[in-house]
């Protein structure tokens, strides 16, 4: 429900998104209704195969995003 994603780019590839969820993973549950089941951790998905096929390319254009929002903030001050 935060509506911003905490966790860095390229989060979900690596071991950390393998075990912990992320704004990205909630916010398309609400949205898909049958994917992304689990609260804190995303093994539970994994496994059962209750993931979204688009999370991690989801994720992906979330915190490309974010991150060329803030690079073009700090080229316009």
């Amino acid at each position: 429900h935060l509506g911003y994603e905490l966790f860095p780019r390229g989060f979900t590839r690596g071991i950390g998104g393998k075990i912990m969820n992320t704004s990205v993973h909630h916010n398309m549950h609400h949205r898909r209704v049958h994917c992304n089941y689990g609260l804190y951790f995303n093994w539970w998905d994994r496994w059962l195969g209750t993931n979204h096929a688009d999370y991690d390319a989801t994720y992906d254009a979330v915190t490309e995003r974010k991150r060329v929002a803030v690079k073009d903030e700090l080229v316009h001050e």
